[in-house]
């Protein structure tokens, strides 16, 4: 009789165990906002909180700090040379790409209709016409502009205050 109670104590572990493992293999996020929520939770986890003690004093409390590595998405630059030697900007799509941790870690997902930024992915908001060529200037502007020296820079800002006349910037 106590081997049968043994053995069936040992088969009740064993079930219960699979069952842990079972759901665990099941629990990979395959969308999109599951894995923005896992990621915010993460984020959010980081953050030291302020607590209120029972003698009214508040102090700063911080759980144990997990690396975020394995949460943010990184820059993979495309190549060794930045496109505008001794610029100090980079251009998103010329210089590099942002990558999710989470595609290497869980596989790809859809992620149409979503953009990828330095905290995750974000809706994309419909645009109008206007507003796309609007942000393509500013992206191309910004491209050449990384290209122009700081020295020729900081004379375009003078000669540019001195035209309009905003005298507390002209030295």
């Amino acid at each position: 009789m106590s081997r049968l109670g043994k053995y069936g104590a040992l088969a009740g572990i064993v079930y219960e165990l699979g069952k842990e493992v079972l759901d665990i293999a099941g629990n990979i996020p395959d969308d999109v906002e599951e894995r923005e929520m896992i990621r915010q939770d993460k984020i959010l986890n980081n953050i030291p909180k302020v607590v209120i003690n029972k003698d009214g004093t508040q102090s700063l409390q911080q759980s144990d700090p997990e690396d975020l590595k394995d949460h943010l998405p990184y820059k993979k630059y495309l190549s060794n040379v930045p496109s505008a030697p001794g610029a100090s900007d980079e251009v998103e799509g010329v210089d590099f790409v942002w990558v999710d941790p989470y595609e290497q870690n869980y596989g790809p997902v859809n992620t149409e209709g979503y953009q990828l930024g330095k905290f995750g992915w974000t809706k994309k908001v419909e645009k109008h016409f206007l507003q796309n060529q609007v942000e393509t200037y500013a992206r191309d502007i910004k491209a050449v502009s990384s290209v122009i020296p700081p020295e020729i820079k900081t004379v375009g800002k003078k000669a540019l205050n001195f035209v309009t006349g905003n005298p507390e910037r002209v030295e």
